[in-house]
């Protein structure tokens, strides 16, 4: 089977694009998917920010405590090691009682999302439809 040039052969030629991108460069789908992109990153950054702030002390308490070992220390001094060694335990569990505050606090799209849920489960309130309004070339609208 041979390709022959006729009429269609610029169908063959077409340029493979991502989804999403149009030939002048521009998304398709508009900002919206970049925003929603934009606060994926954002949660994701303060996640992991979370996660080394509440994890470091832990292994530098160890550290510390590994060094002093040996060394002797009174009750009280011992009493205070042991208090600021259970600390760092509950700042690890602290951080995953905070994930949930975290995307609260970082993400437009997660609040909406989360109140939606708490309104249609736990209130029982079913969401207001959004009236689209469509105009046509002669300056009238018409509500759906």
């Amino acid at each position: 089977m041979e390709f022959t040039k006729n009429r269609h052969s610029s169908y063959y030629r077409q340029r493979i694009e991502p989804i999403g991108v149009a030939h002048s460069g521009r998304h398709i789908q508009g900002s919206k998917t970049s925003k929603k992109d934009a606060q994926l990153h954002k949660m994701l950054a303060n996640q992991i920010l979370v996660f080394m702030i509440l994890n470091m002390p832990n292994p530098c308490f160890l550290v510390y405590k590994a060094l002093t070992v040996n060394t002797s220390k009174s009750l009280l001094h011992t009493t205070t090691e042991d208090f600021a060694g259970n600390m760092t335990y509950a700042l690890i569990h602290l951080r995953f009682s905070l994930t949930f505050i975290n995307f609260i606090v970082s993400s437009d799209m997660f609040r909406k999302e989360f109140l939606q849920l708490i309104r249609a489960k736990i209130l029982r309130q079913h969401p207001i439809p959004v009236a689209t309004v469509k105009k046509d070339y002669n300056k009238n609208c018409e509500i759906k």
